[in-house]
């Protein structure tokens, strides 16, 4: 396996980028390890990493995200541990710390000497870390696919109205500027994507513990005065680590959005 990881990323120029597709690697190959072990059932791929993977989002990510969609017979535990075996067999060593946090179980991979060993580091003690977060509780109203990847697997996911609401819940109520949300927006907003808006006020009323019915209008309206309220030189500084193109930096500004939602 580290042969072919080291020929896979070898035609690649800098060690940034060798890094941000040795990650991707990476993650696509636990979603393998998760759906041939027969974890797909019970979990759904979601956020801006499945917006990746899935859609061909043109910004690299670091999570991987899901939410419960059956509990029955899911063992988080157990899941892991498949993880730590399946890399093993394939010579990369993995060890995961897991905690639980608000109804969040949350899992950090650690992948020992893989950096050394591919050449993309002087340090032998410098992991690849990847976090893994399942949400137990998620809230009601998403809509389900199951895609075949070419390297033949499944994924199961929200459909892509369904991450678009995930993402503005979160762009609405993330305390911090997160300027992958943003490029995110930009691309759901040129795609014409329109929101699943039960999912979404139903992520609003968990979150905030009161009702919400946010139609389109008001939707729109949030979020003007979000952006309006948002730094983008925070925006274009968090992204330049995930971005294949840093001139696209360029088209995240407020005019610009202002225009799409018109």
């Amino acid at each position: 396996m580290l042969s072919l990881l080291k020929n896979q990323i070898e035609k690649y120029s800098t060690t940034e980028e060798k890094f941000n597709y040795l990650r991707e690697i990476i993650q696509i190959q636990t979603l393998k390890i998760i759906d041939q072990q027969g974890f797909s059932k019970n979990i759904a791929f979601v956020g801006g990493t499945a917006l990746r993977i899935l859609y061909d989002l043109n910004r690299f990510s670091e999570d991987l995200d899901f939410s419960l969609i059956d509990a029955k017979d899911f063992d988080f535990i157990n899941m892991l541990d498949q993880l730590c075996k399946r890399f093993l067999l394939l010579n990369i060593n993995l060890k995961i710390n897991s905690k639980t946090k608000n109804n969040v179980y949350i899992a950090q991979l650690k992948f020992a000497k893989l950096l050394y060993e591919l050449g993309l580091t002087s340090l032998p003690e410098q992991k690849l870390y990847i976090k893994l977060e399942l949400d137990m509780n998620p809230p009601k109203g998403a809509n389900l696919e199951y895609t075949i990847q070419k390297s033949f697997f499944g994924i199961k996911h929200y459909d892509l109205p369904s991450l678009y609401a995930g993402k503005l819940h979160a762009i609405l109520h993330r305390k911090y500027t997160k300027g992958r949300d943003y490029y995110d927006l930009m691309w759901y907003l040129t795609k014409k994507v329109k929101p699943n808006l039960v999912l979404l006020n139903n992520a609003i009323a968990q979150s905030t513990g009161k009702k919400s019915k946010l139609d389109m209008a008001g939707l729109q309206t949030c979020l003007i005065k979000r952006l309006e309220e948002t730094n983008f030189k925070e925006v274009h500084s968090d992204l330049e680590n995930f971005v294949q193109d840093s001139l696209e930096l360029r088209t995240l500004s407020l005019d610009n959005f202002l225009t799409l939602l018109s």
